[in-house]
């Protein structure tokens, strides 16, 4: 299941959807079990309490929304208890859970590969059926207007201009094209006891900038860590192409908590 939610393979769709169907199956046996109690076992926290915590973290950030977890009332309550206290967090940071779903990468159905096969079949000179390959649904980026600012070879030149401050600043001031592009200002919103340790804070960070990789040609930006433990703060300033945040940094399962400023280039402060 895991493997489809990271992107690592394709998963045929009823591998992961059964997959899900499991997880969530067992997790509502445990939630039965939890009813009118506080732990799995007596009423002190014990190993099986953290056994099957730790193993809920990766799904509820993942395969399992807001709307199942507060469904799940008993398990949601139990996890939530364990994750924050202190020793958790000083091993695992502050843990987050997804409000939605993160989109899995996964193949068709049998059934509809089938029923679409006949569309995709091309006959060859000897009269063989050849397969064509799916069309791919266009990205919204990539049928916008053309801009005169080249994104790629403005990255091209400012990765390499030494004088980034100087030089590199005022080429792209005076190139940039504010109807075809959009510059954000992105501050995470830390909760309390995050951003004092920096490798916990890096961890965060790349998980997040991995969620945008796939989309990187439509979008430049400096996202760095910024002061000194125990006070670290994660910022960026995000180019994107078109007028507004894509969808894809939308879909980013932890992009809801930061705080978004668009800024703007006839603004002295920005």
């Amino acid at each position: 299941m895991f493997k489809a939610t990271f992107g690592w393979s394709v998963v045929e769709a009823d591998v992961y959807n059964t997959a899900v169907k499991d997880l969530k199956e067992a997790i509502k046996v445990i939630n039965t079990h939890l009813q009118g109690k506080d732990y799995l076992v007596g009423n002190h926290l014990t190993v099986a309490d953290l056994v099957v915590a730790c193993s809920l973290i990766l799904p509820f950030q993942t395969a399992l929304d807001g709307g199942f977890r507060k469904a799940m009332q008993n398990v949601t309550n139990l996890v939530e208890k364990i994750v924050r206290l202190p020793e958790a967090v000083k091993r695992l940071g502050n843990v987050k859970f997804a409000h939605k779903v993160i989109k899995a990468t996964v193949a068709p159905k049998k059934e509809e590969a089938k029923k679409e096969a006949p569309k995709k079949a091309a006959h060859t000179e000897d009269g063989e059926e050849e397969e064509k390959p799916a069309k791919k649904e266009a990205n919204p980026l990539d049928v916008l207007p053309p801009s005169p600012f080249d994104l790629y070879s403005f990255k091209t030149f400012f990765v390499n201009c030494k004088d980034k401050r100087g030089e590199g600043m005022k080429f792209f001031l005076e190139n940039y094209d504010k109807a075809g592009y959009c510059i954000y200002f992105i501050h995470y919103e830390k909760y309390e006891g995050e951003g004092t340790v920096l490798y916990q804070t890096a961890n965060g960070m790349n998980g997040f900038l991995q969620r945008v990789d796939n989309f990187r040609k439509h979008t430049f930006a400096m996202h760095a860590i910024l002061g000194e433990e125990p006070n670290l703060e994660i910022m960026g300033v995000w180019l994107f192409r078109g007028t507004e945040v894509p969808q894809e940094m939308k879909d980013n399962p932890q992009f809801e908590y930061y705080k978004i400023r668009e800024l703007s280039i006839d603004n002295q402060a920005d």
